[in-house]
C-alpha cells in the first residue's frame, strides 16, 4: 500500500507540472482589457483590490470615499475574496511598493507586475483546486476494478486539470476562480467522507470567497439534510444544529470586520448582488439573453424580472433538490450540482459568461462516470465564452485548449471503454456510443464555425452583435438540451459500490 501511495505521488506531481505549464503557457497570452484604458479590465479589478485593502483599514473597503472610488472596480466579492487581495497586497508591497501605490498605480502594465499576477494565480490554483483534484480522484481508487488503478486515476486526475473553462478564465482573462472551485472540490471531498460538518464549513469558505457559488448552494443544502432526515429523530437534529452552528460560526468569522454596525454589513450585501446591472449584461448563453431577441428584457422593471427569474430558477432546481434529498448519495449529488450549475446560469438574475464555470465544475468529476456526454458539456461551455475569449485576445488559447482536452479526454474515454468490465457492452450499447460521439463531433463542429464567425465573417452595421448573438443561442439551446440530459442521469444514478480488493492489493 505504501508502495502504491508513493507512485500515485510521483505521478500526481508529474501531472501537475504539465498542468502548471499549460497554464503559464496561456497566462502568456492577453489578459481582460490589456491596453484598453480607462477602465482596463479583470486584471486591473484584481490588482486594484490589492491596493484598496492593502492601503485601506476593513471599514473603507466597501464604501464609497475619497481614496476608494466604487465606480473604478469597486470590490464587490465578499469578504474572503478581500483578505486573498489584502495579502497578495501586502506581498506586492515588499516586492514593489508602486504595484500597490494608491492611487498612482492604477492602470499599471509593466511585464514585472504582469509576472507576478499570473504567478499569484497559478500558486493559488496549485495549493488550492490542484490537491482537491487530486484527492477527489484518489478517493475513487478502490471503484476500479480490472483497470491498473493508478494508471487510470492519473489519467482521470490528468483530464480533470486540463478542463479548458477554468484555465481559460483564471490565467488568461484572469481572475482566482481556482481558489473558490477549490474549495467547493474539497467540500465534495468532505462529503464523500461522510464529515458533513467540515463539508459546511469548506463549502461556506467558498461562498465567503466568490457569492456565485449560491449556484451550488442548493445541492449542498439539501444532501444534507436529507441525511439528517434519513436519522432517528434526535440524531438528526443533533446533526443538523452541528451542521448550522459549523455554517454560521464560519460566516461571523469571515464577516467579523464588518459586523460591528448594520451600515457596514448591509453595504456589503449591497455590493454583493448589484440589481441595477439588469437581468443579463453581454451576450450570455442563457435562457433571457436568448428570449430577449423576441422580447426586449431589458426595457422591463428590474423587480420583475429579480423576482420572476428567481421563482422560475427556484422551482426548476427544486425537481433535482427534490430527488436529492428523498435518496441522498454521493452520485445523485454530483449530478445535482451539475443541474443547479446549470439551471441558475440558464435562468437567474445577473449571469455573466464565467457563470458556467460552476456547472463546469461537476461535469469534471463525473468525466469518469458519463465521459463522453461530460466531454461534450465542458467543450460547449468552453465555446460559450468564446466572444469574451476574443474580446480578451484569447481565441488561439481556447482552440488549443479544447484540441488539448478532447484529445486527452477521448483517450481516456476510449481506454475505459476497453476495460474488463466493459466489454460485455451489447451491440446497441456501441451504436449508442457510436450515435452520441457523432452527434457531439457535429455539434463541436457547429461551436468552432460561429467561433470562428465572430472573428473572422463581416461586421453588418445593423446587426453587429450578429455572430456572438447567433453563438450564445446555439449554446443555450445545447445547455436546455444537457440540463435535461443530466437530469435523467441524476434520477437514476445508484450509489458508488466501492470494492475492497484492489485497497487489499494495494
Amino acid at each position: 500500500m505504501l508502495v502504491s501511495k508513493q507512485r500515485c505521488i510521483h505521478e500526481f506531481g508529474s501531472i501537475a507540472l504539465f498542468a502548471a505549464v499549460i497554464r503559464w503557457i496561456i497566462s502568456l497570452h492577453p489578459y481582460s482589457g490589456q491596453g484598453k484604458p480607462p477602465l482596463h479590465g479583470d486584471f486591473e479589478a484584481q490588482r486594484h483590490w490589492m491596493e484598496i485593502t492593502y492601503n485601506l483599514p476593513a471599514a473603507e473597503w466597501y464604501h464609497n470615499t475619497s481614496n476608494n472610488d466604487l465606480n473604478y472596480w469597486g470590490l464587490d466579492y465578499p469578504p474572503l475574496t478581500a483578505y486573498h487581495s489584502w495579502i497578495c497586497g501586502f506581498i506586492a508591497s515588499l516586492i514593489n511598493p508602486s504595484w500597490v501605490a494608491l492611487p498612482e498605480s492604477r492602470g499599471i502594465e509593466t511585464e514585472s507586475h504582469k509576472l507576478f499576477m499570473r504567478t499569484t494565480a497559478i500558486v493559488a490554483d496549485i495549493l488550492i483546486y490542484f490537491p482537491a483534484i487530486f484527492a477527489l480522484v484518489y478517493q475513487r481508487r478502490t471503484v476500479h476494478g480490472g483497470f491498473p488503478y493508478i494508471l487510470r486515476i492519473c489519467a482521470e486526475a490528468c483530464v480533470a486539470l486540463l478542463a479548458p473553462p477554468q484555465i481559460l478564465i483564471d490565467h488568461g482573462h484572469f481572475q482566482y476562480n481556482c481558489i473558490s472551485l477549490g474549495l467547493t472540490a474539497w467540500a465534495i471531498f468532505a462529503i464523500n467522507r461522510r464529515q458533513d460538518v467540515v463539508a459546511a464549513v469548506l463549502f461556506s469558505l467558498a461562498l465567503n470567497y466568490k457569492q456565485m457559488c449560491l449556484y451550488l448552494a442548493f445541492p449542498f443544502f439539501f444532501y444534507l439534510l436529507g441525511k439528517c432526515w434519513q436519522l432517528p429523530l434526535g440524531n438528526g437534529l443533533r446533526k443538523l444544529a452541528a451542521i448550522g452552528s459549523a455554517v454560521i460560526v464560519t460566516f461571523i468569522v469571515c464577516w467579523l470586520p464588518f459586523l460591528t454596525s448594520l451600515n457596514d454589513a448591509g453595504q456589503v450585501l449591497h455590493r454583493l448582488f448589484p440589481f441595477a446591472r439588469g437581468i443579463f449584461e453581454d451576450k450570455v448563453a442563457n435562457i433571457w439573453c436568448a428570449l430577449n431577441i423576441l422580447i426586449k428584457l431589458r426595457s422591463w422593471n428590474i423587480s420583475t424580472l429579480a423576482t420572476a427569474s428567481s421563482i422560475i430558477t427556484l422551482a426548476l432546481c427544486s425537481i433535482s433538490c427534490c430527488d436529492l434529498f428523498r435518496k441522498p448519495n454521493e452520485q445523485k449529488f454530483k449530478y445535482c450540482l451539475l443541474n443547479c450549475g446549470l439551471l441558475f446560469f440558464l435562468f437567474s438574475f445577473q449571469v455573466h459568461e464565467k457563470g458556467i464555470l460552476l456547472a463546469a465544475l461537476p461535469a469534471t468529476l463525473l468525466l469518469s462516470d458519463d465521459g463522453l456526454a461530460c466531454t461534450w458539456f465542458i467543450a460547449a461551455a468552453t465555446f460559450s465564452m468564446f466572444p469574451l475569449l476574443l474580446k480578451d485576445g484569447l481565441a488561439i488559447p481556447c482552440f488549443a485548449t479544447v484540441i488539448l482536452f478532447m484529445a486527452f479526454s477521448y483517450a481516456f474515454i476510449l481506454w475505459k471503454f476497453k476495460e474488463p468490465e466493459d466489454r460485455d457492452r451489447d451491440e446497441t450499447e456501441a451504436i449508442q456510443y457510436d450515435l452520441f460521439t457523432a452527434l457531439m463531433v457535429l455539434s463541436l463542429s457547429g461551436f468552432a464555425g460561429l467561433s470562428l464567425a465572430c472573428e473572422f465573417a463581416p461586421v453588418y452595421p445593423r446587426l453587429p452583435d450578429l455572430w456572438p448573438l447567433l453563438l450564445s443561442v446555439y449554446a443555450c439551446g445545447h445547455f436546455i438540451l444537457f440540463a435535461i440530459y443530466f437530469h435523467l442521469r441524476q434520477f437514476s444514478a445508484e450509489p458508488l459500490k466501492v470494492g475492497r480488493k484492489l485497497a487489499k492489493k494495494e
